[in-house]
């Protein structure tokens, strides 16, 4: 599934060409939450989701403890949470003056990175290797495709339109409807096979053992009374 964008336009001027100029901006398809994520995590590893969603709920609170103690935490491959201040135009006259009442606690956030020799950014934690799709041309040309397929009306004097607000309606659902049939298809071609085999739990050796003496003697009992 790749990161979908959209255009908008500024509301202010550029200073060089005086004129509203258009950018990017991502388009948030959805959200995915603690249970979600511990199921998909769960089938990369031997934990069930249970045991994935306990070690996340951990973590937001061991997390939360150290942050609130004005330290730092990195998480390897992920990147490094820290508190700031954002006083927002709250400033006083003199240092004695300063207290925290000026400004707002808030957590930000920096992607691990790895430099080149140069210094500049080589990769960039959950960033590189992402391909975009511009949202509305998508939903535009699944529209157009499904509009060439529905021909217009056999009906006499129909001309193949539909009353006011209702062929709108209708022609609406259909682009969304074609929308969401090619997001999913490209969200099909992103995962065949990425995705790997839910492992068998691996259990301790005493664990193990044991598993197979039961076993062994439930099949020597089967034997004894055949």
């Amino acid at each position: 599934m790749p990161v979908l964008y959209k255009p908008f336009q500024s509301t202010l001027e550029d200073k060089k060409s005086g004129k509203k100029l258009f950018y990017p901006r991502v388009v948030r398809s959805g959200n995915v939450d603690s249970a979600q994520l511990s199921k998909e995590i769960a089938a990369y590893s031997s934990l069930s989701p249970g045991d994935v969603k306990n070690t996340l709920d951990n973590l937001v609170t061991v997390m939360g403890q150290h942050l609130q103690s004005s330290e730092s935490v990195s998480v390897d491959g992920l990147g490094t949470f820290r508190m700031v201040m954002v006083a927002r135009g709250k400033g006083v006259e003199t240092s004695d003056e300063v207290s925290a009442a000026q400004a707002t606690l808030t957590v930000r956030f920096q992607p691990t990175t790895t430099k080149n020799h140069d210094r500049t950014t080589a990769t960039r934690s959950m960033v590189t290797g992402a391909k975009c799709a511009r949202y509305d041309k998508l939903v535009s040309d699944a529209g157009s495709a499904e509009g060439g397929n529905s021909g217009g009306s056999d009906k006499p004097g129909g001309g193949g339109n539909e009353g006011g607000g209702e062929a709108e309606d209708k022609a609406e659902r259909r682009r969304g409807a074609a929308a969401h049939a090619a997001l999913s298809e490209i969200a099909a071609e992103g995962s065949r096979g990425a995705r790997p085999l839910r492992h068998e739990r691996i259990l301790p050796d005493y664990q193990r053992d044991k598993r197979h003496r039961e076993e062994g003697s439930g099949a020597l009992g089967r034997q004894i009374k055949g």
